[in-house]
């Protein structure tokens, strides 16, 4: 009767929870997780337009030759590399394959391929060591 059917079907408050688990380790700033081609996509054409638009903003605010812009250019360069390897490593795990394999993503004419292969290549349907499967 009425306990049978609550007990049946998962608490509303689980289902939640687990929710805002898989929003979190799809967040830009974690490596927990999966995420499809096509938030791959989205995310990386994402970061690298805000940071390209942050990069001009400040280079129309401060002199583009004093040591100040060129630190800030490095850590620009820093923040926006760690957030793409960061999705770099979460789409290797869609593919269900180690984070690791990100690294060759900084070997030259390789990471061409890589760029490419994440972009186009289907991840593994289903769960997977990595979580259950992103849609």
């Amino acid at each position: 009767t009425r306990l049978q059917a609550t007990h049946s079907q998962p608490k509303r408050e689980e289902r939640e929870s687990r929710s805002n688990n898989q929003q979190f380790s799809n967040s830009l700033f974690s490596t927990h997780g999966r995420i499809s081609r096509k938030t791959f996509i989205g995310s990386t054409f994402g970061i690298s337009f805000c940071c390209g638009f942050l990069y001009f903003i400040l280079t129309l605010l401060a002199d583009p030759d004093s040591s100040n812009m060129i630190f800030i250019q490095i850590v620009l360069l820093v923040i926006m590399i760690t957030l793409l390897e960061f999705q770099v490593i979460k789409r290797f795990h869609d593919l269900d394959k180690s984070g690791w394999y990100s690294v060759f993503a900084f070997v030259p004419l390789v990471n061409i391929v890589i760029g490419w292969m994440l972009m186009l290549k289907v991840g593994t349907s289903g769960r997977n060591r990595f979580g259950e499967e992103i849609r």
